[in-house]
C-alpha cells in the first residue's frame, strides 16, 4: 500500500468517527431537552398553580319590587238559578232529547236550553220564577211577564188585557214554540166566536198553554250557563206528570233535581294553594286576574283565606288553603268567564316606589353585623354597606348606608368561578 492510499484511509476513518461523535451529541441533547419537559403525575400536581379567580356579576336595577303569590283559580257565579226538568205528560219517560246550551255559553231571551222527552226549556226575562202551568183564563204576575217577553220577541198578544192569558197570548205561545220546532200543550177550549145571524155556530178551538218548567224566568239577560250535566239519552227525574188537559200537580223538592244552573249573580274566583304559602295572604290584598285564552285582564281583592282542613290526596298530602277573590266592579269580569280556569296573582307586599334591587345572592354579612354588596369596576372592587328591605322571587331591596355609594347599573358580585391561565 502506498503512502497516498494510507492518507486517504485515515481521512475516511476520521470522518466516520466525527460523524458518530456528532450523532451521539445530538441524541444526548434531545434526551436532555425531552427529560426536562416530561413530568410524572406527582410532579405535575406539585407544580400546578390554581387558575386566577373570576367573578360572576349582575347589574343593580331600580324598580318597584312586589312580593306576589301566583296560583290558578276557577271562575264561578256568586248566585245561581237551578233549572229542573219540565213536568211531562203522563206516560212520558224523562229522557234528555237535546242539549242546546252548555257550560260557559251565554244565552239570551227566547233561547232553548235543552229538551226533556221532547219538551223544551225556554229562557225568558222575568223577576218572579214560574210557579204554575200558565193557561187560558189565568191572570197574575207570571202571565204579565210572559206577555212582556212575547212582545219583546216580536209576538203580539192581540186584544188581551195585560196580566190576563187570553186568546192573543195563546196564539203567540204557539208561535214561540213552533219557531223552535215544538208544540205547546193544549189548554182549555177557546170560546167560539158568535155565529152570524142564521149561520152555523163555529166549533170551539183549543188554546195553548205553557207547561210548568218549560219556561225559566231570569231577572237579567243574557245569562251564562254556570254548569250542566246533561247528555242526550240520559234519564233525569221529572216532576209529577201532567194529566190530559194540561192540569198539573206541583213538584216536590226531591222530585226535581237540577239539570243545569244559570249564573245569575256576579262572579268570584276560587283557588287552592299550600297553607304555608297562604300564610302571607290577608283579605283586602290586591289581586290581578288574567285569562291567557281570551286575553282578558281584571283586578280584584282577596275576600277570604280559609284553611281547607285535611290535606287532599291530589296535593301530595300538603295542607291546602282556599283563596277567594272578589273581582272589581269596573271593569267587570264578564259572565262568559264562568267555568274558566285563570291565573291569579296576589300582591302581599310592594315598595312605595322605585328602589335599588339586587339578587339576594349579592348580599353578604360581616362580623360587624352589617350587610354588604361587592361592587366591581374594571379590575377593582369595593364593598358597599347596605340596609336590606323587601325580598321577592330571588331579589331584594337594598339601600346604601350614609356615605356609601351604590347606583343602578353598577355590577355586583353574585358568585365566584375560575378562568383558565393565559
Amino acid at each position: 500500500m502506498t503512502e497516498k492510499n494510507t492518507d486517504i484511509g485515515n481521512r475516511h476513518l476520521g470522518l466516520k468517527v466525527g460523524a458518530f461523535a456528532l450523532a451521539v451529541a445530538v441524541l444526548v441533547a434531545v434526551a436532555f431537552i425531552v427529560g426536562r419537559n416530561v413530568q410524572s403525575p406527582t410532579q405535575a400536581a406539585a407544580t400546578a398553580k390554581a387558575p386566577p379567580e373570576s367573578v360572576i356579576t349582575a347589574k343593580v336595577t331600580e324598580r318597584v319590587l312586589a312580593q306576589t303569590t301566583v296560583f290558578r283559580g276557577d271562575v264561578s257565579s256568586t248566585a245561581a238559578l237551578a233549572v229542573t226538568s219540565p213536568q211531562l205528560p203522563s206516560g212520558s219517560n224523562p229522557v234528555v232529547t237535546s242539549t242546546e246550551a252548555h257550560q260557559g255559553d251565554s244565552v239570551g231571551e227566547g233561547a232553548v236550553l235543552a229538551s226533556i222527552a221532547g219538551r223544551p226549556i225556554i229562557v225568558l226575562q222575568g223577576v218572579v220564577p214560574a210557579f204554575r202551568t200558565m193557561k187560558y183564563g189565568d191572570s197574575g204576575i207570571d202571565v204579565t211577564q210572559l206577555q212582556q217577553a212575547l212582545l219583546r220577541l216580536g209576538y203580539g198578544i192581540g186584544g188581551d188585557t195585560s196580566g190576563v192569558f187570553g186568546a192573543g197570548t195563546s196564539r203567540s205561545v204557539r208561535w214561540l214554540y213552533n219557531k223552535f220546532g215544538y208544540q205547546p200543550i193544549p189548554g182549555p177550549d177557546l170560546p167560539p166566536p158568535p155565529a152570524p145571524p142564521g149561520g152555523t155556530p163555529s166549533a170551539a178551538s183549543p188554546s195553548w198553554s205553557v207547561n210548568l218548567g218549560e219556561v225559566v224566568f231570569v231577572a237579567q239577560l243574557p245569562v251564562v250557563v254556570a254548569s250542566d250535566s246533561l247528555a242526550v239519552g240520559q234519564t233525569v227525574t221529572s216532576p209529577s206528570a201532567a194529566p190530559a188537559g194540561g192540569a198539573a200537580s206541583s213538584p216536590t223538592a226531591t222530585s226535581s233535581p237540577t239539570v243545569l244552573t244559570l249564573g245569575t249573580g256576579g262572579v268570584s274566583v276560587t283557588g287552592q294553594i299550600a297553607q304555608a304559602d297562604a300564610a302571607a295572604l290577608r283579605p283586602g290584598m290586591p289581586a290581578q286576574l288574567d285569562d291567557a285564552i281570551t286575553g282578558g285582564s281584571w283586578k280584584g281583592t282577596v275576600a277570604k283565606v280559609v284553611a281547607a282542613g285535611a290535606a287532599p290526596e291530589a296535593s301530595g298530602g300538603v295542607p291546602q288553603a282556599t283563596i277567594t277573590i272578589t273581582p272589581d266592579a269596573s271593569p267587570p269580569v264578564p259572565q262568559s268567564e264562568i267555568g274558566q280556569n285563570i291565573r291569579v296573582t296576589v300582591t302581599s307586599a310592594r315598595t312605595s316606589g322605585k328602589v335599588l334591587v339586587v339578587p339576594i345572592s349579592a348580599v353578604f354579612s360581616r362580623p360587624d353585623g352589617r350587610s354588604y354588596v361587592r361592587v366591581v369596576t374594571g379590575s377593582a372592587d369595593r364593598e358597599v354597606p347596605v340596609s336590606v328591605g323587601l325580598d321577592s322571587s330571588g331579589n331584594i331591596e337594598v339601600t346604601p348606608l350614609p356615605g356609601a355609594k351604590l347606583s343602578a347599573g353598577d355590577s355586583v358580585v353574585i358568585g365566584a368561578g375560575t378562568r383558565a391561565n393565559g
